[in-house]
């Protein structure tokens, strides 16, 4: 897995542990990265090592209304994990090929942030 894909994961994996899943309103909160072309047994690879237990990782299309760019390699969503149909995105992200290094992963998890702030 390449190394910006990781430290992007890695980062908000950090965080929403930190903030233990929930908004400030105590609401469980989701945080979900698409991956385009890339195969699944990497992001199988990339949670395991890393023991990702927070971010979900998807290559394929996301549930409808997620409003994942059709475009972007990469799309990060943090969302409130409501019934179906009831989810609610609260962040969106969404990368061109080659777009993600180390000053676009630290904006990233400052929005991020704001959604889900630090106790």
């Amino acid at each position: 897995m390449d190394g910006p894909l990781t430290g992007l994961v890695k980062k908000l994996e950090s965080h929403v542990a930190a903030v233990g899943g929930k908004s400030p309103a105590g609401r469980k909160v989701g945080t979900f990265v698409h991956v385009r072309d890339t195969p699944a047994d990497r992001l199988r690879d990339l949670a395991r090592d890393e023991a990702i237990r927070w971010v979900s990782l998807c290559r394929m299309g996301p549930p409808e209304g997620y409003d994942v760019h059709p475009d972007a390699a990469v799309t990060v969503l943090v969302y409130n994990p409501e019934r179906r149909n009831k989810q609610a995105v609260r962040a969106n992200f969404a990368l061109r090929p080659g777009r993600l290094d180390d000053a676009t992963t630290d904006a990233i998890v400052a929005a991020v942030a704001e959604v889900l702030p630090p106790k």
